[in-house]
């Protein structure tokens, strides 16, 4: 009964999405241009020449999770942005995503801070060494470290943005009314985190419920087999 229960919410889904994704929506996309070419016309001569590309730009099509310090991204870094622009982002995210969708988005990048601080901390008290110290910080986790880019401009036939970094990639394009999101990709390290005033918090607790339940649905000996299987290796 809990693997029906579960399919009712996969196939509700999935119906929904592809109900969303059908249906003519230019007022949908108006509101995202809105806010979107009022972004475009808000970068300076020097903020232009790393977050406005071409549509043919390869990187519209590539994503990765890796931390910037790791996997260098296309766009301009919101640290490098003035407030106005920050709030025009976050605009664009909320028309462009559902109310939970711009949560976790956000969320995830808000968990990067706090990476940053539970490190500091274990710095700190003296519990890791300053070589793992340093790799950590090089690994530049920040809600600053997140990049938006521009592929073409709001008023082209066809154009689209990106915003990227650590566990995000969302990505839409657009051509006339039709809009597609991919590659997009929403991942947190860690699913709960233990301390301080945030302990508790799982910016993706509802995911990882049902992925436990999928796992749990399973018969004993597809739990053995699933075990079997290697994991990958963690990565930041």
């Amino acid at each position: 009964m809990q693997l029906s229960g579960l399919k009712k919410i996969l196939v509700c889904s999935v119906l929904l999405f592809c109900f969303l994704c059908g249906r003519a929506q230019p007022e949908y996309g108006k509101e995202i241009k809105y806010y979107a070419d009022s972004l475009y016309q808000s970068f300076s001569k020097m903020q232009k020449i790393s977050g406005l590309l071409s549509f043919g730009d390869t990187a519209r099509l590539k994503w990765n999770n890796l931390p910037v310090g790791l996997r260098a991204r296309a766009g301009l870094n919101i640290g490098n942005m003035n407030n106005d622009q920050r709030r025009l982002v976050h605009r664009i995210l909320s028309a462009a995503l559902s109310s939970q969708g711009y949560l976790k988005a956000t969320g995830v990048m808000h968990l990067d801070n706090l990476i940053n601080g539970f490190y500091d901390s274990l710095y700190q008290r003296k519990e890791i060494n300053d070589t793992t110290y340093s790799f950590v910080r090089s690994l530049l986790w920040s809600h600053q470290n997140y990049y938006f880019a521009f592929f073409g401009s709001p008023h082209d036939p066809q154009w689209g943005f990106k915003l990227e970094g650590h566990h995000l990639s969302v990505n839409f394009t657009f051509s006339g009314n039709s809009i597609s999101v991919t590659p997009f990709f929403i991942g947190t390290d860690p699913a709960e985190y233990m301390i301080s005033e945030y302990a508790g918090w799982r910016v993706l607790g509802q995911e990882d419920d049902l992925g436990l339940r999928f796992i749990r649905s399973l018969s004993p000996a597809l739990q053995q087999k699933q075990r079997e299987k290697e994991l990958p290796r963690p990565i930041s």
